[in-house]
């Protein structure tokens, strides 16, 4: 598992980024579960916003498209969960994904490109 800590020039509070599907020997909350079921499912899209025992999560999956080449799902992920942590006021968050390699260093390029 690895855990990667952000800081923006946003507010003071903390949040976990959580990608969907890339996480594992972590027990979620019950509320954050749904959310990540739908997004698994693809029921729903995007990055949410859950704030449940005096904590704020994000949740958020890459998208996979035919024509997204090169991590570039990733890459489109980093930078919705920067905008969220900017329309949330939060000004760290710390990224929960169970991958090595590409993945996270294109989600990480996403953020700081956005």
């Amino acid at each position: 598992m690895n855990r990667v800590t952000l800081t923006t020039n946003a507010g003071r509070s903390q949040a976990t980024l959580i990608v969907v599907g890339y996480y594992a020997d972590v027990s979620l909350p019950p509320a954050l579960e749904e959310t990540a079921s739908k997004l698994a499912a693809g029921a729903i899209h995007g990055v949410h916003t859950v704030v449940c025992e005096d904590a704020v999560y994000l949740l958020g999956k890459p998208e996979n498209k035919t024509w997204l080449v090169g991590e570039e799902e990733w890459r489109i992920l980093g930078g919705a969960f920067l905008a969220a942590l900017r329309t949330a006021d939060l000004s760290s968050a710390s990224l929960l994904v169970d991958s090595k390699g590409p993945q996270v260093t294109a989600l990480l390029e996403g953020m700081l490109l956005a």
